[in-house]
């Protein structure tokens, strides 16, 4: 009886150490959250873990990714998505909704675009050329929710989370010489770059497109002291830029001939044709305007010195480039 009632007494002291152990490490991630460090949907999700966690090994390995958390919350993402990583949802194709559209079979997917993309690997790995994306714009860096076309509150760092595992599928799909685009505000489009060059490489970065979203101020008349934006970007990235055909735009004879471009030279093989242009511009009110250190005169090979012809009598009517 004695040997039961120590061995049940031991228990709980450990029990007790153990739950004096997990508080302690959520105490911890509570002082990030206060320095601003740690974002508290985060903790939440880091404290429900730890609180649920069957040893103390496994609490202090959840506190550690409170560590990648501050920074991307890339790590605990992944963990979560590896649990699901072998397993796939089949398509159901519904005949209401599906058509053939003049011999061109179009495919609309319905459902969360992780389980979606895995599908998608079974019949299309390697094949798509072009994936356009516009998910939803994460929160500031002072921890206020954006506007997002989706009207939901999502955080940077659960942005960059969802979106890690799913660009390495996207990845998976692409051809080699495929392209991506992704939509984002610029509040988010340099932390999102850091992803993208991640997964893809920063060798494979394409450019970074600005567009305007709008045209005027937006009803935006109050001196506030800020500035309205008006556009937003889209990253472009290439999955093997060295196979993936940008600005490659060949013109024929016939082509050039019209663009100019008719003069040759022992350079041709590596450069092509050119074409002879003036050194010189009539005066506008734009660009070139009349100056007079632009308006010299120019000394001959036999010596004589002539000036622009469209400025003699004295006319400013043009000037050199």
């Amino acid at each position: 009886m004695d040997a039961n009632i120590n061995k049940i007494e031991r228990e709980r002291e450990r029990e007790s150490t153990k739950d004096e152990n997990k508080k302690s490490l959520i105490e911890s991630l509570e002082l990030e959250v206060h320095a601003g460090s740690l974002e508290p949907t985060n903790f939440n999700l880091l404290k429900k873990l730890i609180e649920s966690a069957d040893n103390l090994d496994d609490a202090i390995s959840i506190r550690s990714l409170g560590l990648t958390f501050k920074k991307t919350g890339l790590h605990y993402q992944q963990k979560l998505e590896k649990k699901q990583s072998e397993m796939i949802h089949y398509l159901e194709k519904n005949n209401k909704l599906s058509f053939d559209q003049g011999g061109i079979k179009h495919k609309l997917i319905i459902g969360d675009n992780y389980q979606m993309l895995k599908n998608l690997l079974i019949t299309h790995r390697n094949k798509i050329d072009v994936i356009y994306i516009d998910p939803p714009y994460g929160a500031n860096s002072m921890g206020e929710f954006a506007d997002t076309n989706y009207e939901n509150n999502i955080t940077r760092d659960n942005l960059l989370s969802m979106l890690e595992p799913r660009l390495r599928l996207a990845k998976d799909l692409m051809s080699d010489g495929g392209v991506i685009f992704c939509s984002i505000d610029d509040k988010n489009q340099a932390y999102l770059k850091l992803l993208f060059d991640e997964v893809f490489g920063e060798n494979n970065f394409i450019s970074n497109l600005v567009w305007i979203k709008k045209h005027g101020p937006g009803g935006n008349t109050s001196l506030n002291n800020s500035v309205v934006n008006n556009t937003e970007y889209i990253l472009f990235y290439a999955k093997n830029i060295d196979l993936t055909p940008i600005n490659q735009i060949t013109h024929d004879e016939k082509k050039l001939k019209e663009l100019g471009y008719k003069q040759s030279d022992k350079y041709i093989n590596e450069r092509g044709r050119y074409k002879l242009t003036p050194l010189f511009r009539p005066s506008s009110s734009g660009s070139f305007q009349y100056i007079k250190s632009l308006d010299y005169k120019v000394k001959a090979p036999d010596g004589e010195w002539f000036s622009l012809h469209c400025n003699k009598n004295g006319e400013k009517n043009g000037r050199y480039t």
